[in-house]
């Protein structure tokens, strides 16, 4: 079995050829780091392990504030990331926005979608108000509670509301723990649910199936156990306790306060892009 990632800056990490991929690296104030990553052939993503697309992560020195302004500062470089993403994107100007909160609400190292969606500031019911764009947002659960699959709950949505743009927000896994709550990263690659317990939708929540574009948003809350094992063992292979059929993940056991800091900047940026009027 192949450790798990969502991170396409560990992905790069990894690929010891540096091939596949183009990376610009910005730094601002605070230590905040900015890497933006583009894989545009089915060659280079073969070569790199990154799927085709754009990724823009922001990663901050802390998963929790180091002061007001830190934090202030931090929304709104996530903000501005998220409008370059929505540019890059979305061909149409002030599209209307469907913002999905995806995992399990009731676990909290997979709540990250559910309490950004409890948020946001849904603007679809003031339609037609002037200089208010249209934004509705859902918590879509898991399959495990409700019996529906996440894709269908947004291909139902999507139906219904019609959205321009369909923002996901899930929580993400990494191969380094000092990646947890303090890398947030931004892709137009879709999402697919249920990837972080092992057990993935059989479709994917991307352009193709939706009709329209879409953004993921996450955060990362675990790490892959065999990976941290074969770090610890200097990559010897030979050394895997681990059932070769499943993977175990690790988190923070302060993941209450991260999920609340990261639920809540992720939410500011997104109400800050999409509504640039609204106060951060």
């Amino acid at each position: 079995m192949g450790v798990k990632c969502d991170l396409a800056v560990d992905m790069a990490e990894s690929n010891s050829e540096g091939k596949g991929f183009i990376c610009d690296v910005v730094y601002g104030k605070y230590c905040v780091k900015r890497e933006d990553i583009t894989v545009t052939a089915e060659e280079d993503e073969r070569r790199s392990g990154i799927k085709r697309g754009r990724y823009i992560t922001l990663t901050r020195r802390n998963s929790e504030k180091l002061s007001e302004s830190e934090k202030v500062y931090f929304i709104s470089a996530l903000a501005k990331a998220v409008c370059d993403m929505i540019d890059f994107t979305v061909k149409i100007q002030n599209p209307s926005v469907l913002v999905i909160g995806l995992g399990n609400g009731l676990m909290t190292a997979d709540a990250l979608g559910k309490k950004v969606t409890d948020k946001i500031i849904a603007t679809r019911q003031l339609e037609g108000k002037e200089q208010v764009k249209t934004v509705s947002a859902f918590a879509a659960g898991v399959s495990g509670l409700t019996g529906i699959d996440s894709f269908e709950v947004v291909k139902g949505l999507k139906e219904q509301v019609n959205p321009d743009l369909i923002i996901c927000v899930d929580a993400l896994c990494a191969f380094r723990t000092d990646r947890i709550g303090r890398a947030y990263q931004i892709s137009n690659t879709g999402i697919r649910a249920g990837g972080g317990a092992g057990k993935p939708s059989k479709y994917k929540i991307d352009e193709d199936s939706m009709g329209v574009p879409v953004i993921s948003i996450g955060v990362p809350f675990v790490v892959s156990a065999r990976k941290m094992l074969l770090d610890a063992a200097g990559g010897n292979t030979d050394f895997d306790p681990i059932s070769p059929e499943e993977d175990m993940f690790v988190t923070p056991r302060d993941v209450d306060a991260i999920l609340a800091e990261s639920s809540e900047v992720i939410a500011s940026a997104l109400n800050s892009a999409l509504n640039p009027n609204f106060n951060i």
